[in-house]
């Protein structure tokens, strides 16, 4: 995201788009969450307690390994209420049209076959992509 000028939200945004998760999940993550042999980001949802496990690619370790190394991955953001996430997330695509670097990833995804998940429906929604 060329466009945001906060490194920490940047790094949230790609970390986001990488491991398809909610805004939330990324938000909450500590050093201590990520398991770097395996390449694998576990962490108990906060809706339901249920425990989740994602591999992570070269592209998102290279986001992770410029993060805190111990204690909370995004320090300023898991401060933020849920809500204003939201809005600043949405607030950052707008004026984004289809020639988003994110459009070829989505669309090699789409051409896989590979699911959409939340964040790229709506990052699809708000002309993200």
């Amino acid at each position: 995201m060329a466009r945001e000028t906060n490194p920490e939200r940047g790094a949230f945004y790609q970390l986001a788009w990488h491991l398809g998760a909610s805004q939330s999940a990324p938000a909450f993550l500590e050093a201590d969450n990520l398991g770097w042999e395996s390449q694998v980001i576990s962490f108990a949802r906060r809706k339901t307690g249920s425990v989740a496990v994602m591999r992570f690619d070269n592209e998102a370790a290279e986001i992770l390994r410029d993060l805190p190394g111990s204690g909370p991955l995004f320090p300023y953001l898991r401060t933020v209420r849920a809500g204003d996430r939201s809005t600043e997330f949405h607030q950052c695509c707008v004026g984004f049209d289809y020639q988003c670097p994110r459009h070829g990833l989505a669309k090699a995804r789409r051409q896989d076959g590979l699911l959409m998940t939340k964040t790229q429906l709506f990052l699809r929604k708000a002309n993200c992509q």
